[in-house]
């Protein structure tokens, strides 16, 4: 039985109160252990603010879960269900975590959270082609004959070269 250790950010709403968010910490513990899972530690970072609005939330708070888990076993995709379907939870992001670095730097986890999330998705208007440098809108109508003139001169070098 192969085991990994994970580590869990879980982003919960305030607004629900302090109640909601230890009933919801209390059912991911018992989903870890009902899994087959070693939680190693739990940290209450508490109210922080997000980086960005998620549901139109700016504070939120967060609970860090590391834990060891069977590889086989259905844990991860379970805690990910509870995680959808709980209307408490904001975000949540599970991580394999490495051999010999410490977890639980809520710095860190803060990063990688809003790194999950940043950037254009695809198919949304700002991941299409505007035209740029690299697109081809811009190189059809470019004056700029560096790339032709370049495969020319391969072509041309080929070309000359005897068949062995």
């Amino acid at each position: 039985m192969a085991s990994n250790s994970y580590e869990t950010v879980v982003v919960l709403d305030i607004a629900l109160g302090d109640e909601k968010v230890k009933e919801v910490g209390a059912r991911i513990e018992a989903l870890i252990a009902e899994h087959g899972g070693q939680l190693q530690k739990r940290e209450d970072w508490g109210k922080k603010r997000m980086t960005y609005e998620i549901r139109k939330k700016r504070d939120g708070y967060y609970i860090l879960f590391v834990y060891d888990g069977d590889t086989t076993s259905p844990l991860l995709s379970e805690l990910k269900r509870l995680c959808h379907i709980e209307e408490a939870v904001l975000r949540e992001m599970t991580v394999r975590a490495e051999v010999g670095k410490s977890a639980g730097d809520p710095a860190q986890a803060e990063r990688a959270l809003s790194a999950m999330n940043s950037g254009p998705r695809p198919g949304s208007r700002y991941g299409r082609d505007r035209g740029g440098p690299h697109s081809a809108h811009a190189s059809a109508g470019s004056s700029d004959s560096a790339p032709a003139a370049v495969a020319t001169e391969t072509v041309a070098a080929d070309a000359g070269t005897p068949d062995a």
